[in-house]
C-alpha cells in the first residue's frame, strides 16, 4: 500500500491499485477488482469477464447472448396449422346385438340395444343386491331424411 489518489472517489489516503492498475481507497477497491456486467449489472472479478459487442459480460449472459444471436439468425418455420380432414360425426343407429335398425336405443353395459335385445339381456344378467349394477338410460335419434 502506497499514499496516494484514489482514482473513483479523489479521495487523498493510503491507496492499492486494482486488476485495471488504477489506483483505489480500501473503501473502492471493491470496484478496482470486481467489474459490473453490462447485461445482468452483476458484478465479478475483472478476470472472469469478456468482451461480447464491445460490453464486458459475464459467461452466463454470453452464452445466454450467443444462443440468442444464433435464434434471430436461423429462419424461423411459417405457422401451418394442420388440417384435418372433414368428416361428419355419425352414430350407428342399428342394434349392436341383432342389427335391427331402430330409432330409440338403450345402453345397457356399453353396448347400444334396442328394446327386445335389452329385455333379453336384463333376464341373462344375475343382479347382486337385488338392483341392476348399470341403469339403462334411453338415446332417442332424429330420423334421416
Amino acid at each position: 500500500m502506497s499514499t496516494g489518489r484514489c482514482s473513483r472517489c479523489g479521495m487523498e489516503t493510503n491507496v492499492e491499485y486494482g486488476s485495471d492498475g488504477q489506483t483505489y481507497c480500501s473503501g473502492c477497491i471493491f470496484y478496482g477488482i470486481n467489474k459490473q456486467c453490462w447485461r445482468c449489472r452483476m458484478y465479478l472479478p475483472a478476470s472472469e469477464l469478456q468482451q461480447y459487442n464491445g460490453n464486458w459480460v459475464c459467461p452466463y449472459c454470453l452464452m445466454d447472448m450467443k444462443e440468442e444471436r444464433q435464434r434471430m439468425e436461423k429462419p424461423q418455420k411459417e405457422y401451418k396449422p394442420e388440417k384435418y380432414p372433414m368428416t361428419p360425426l355419425s352414430y350407428s343407429e342399428k342394434c349392436e346385438r341383432c342389427g335391427k335398425e331402430t330409432e330409440i336405443f338403450y345402453i345397457w353395459n356399453g353396448r347400444r340395444l334396442c328394446k327386445s335385445c335389452l329385455e333379453e339381456e336384463q333376464k341373462k344378467w344375475g343382479f347382486v343386491g337385488g338392483g341392476p349394477s348399470a341403469a339403462p338410460y334411453r338415446v332417442t335419434y332424429g330420423k334421416k331424411e
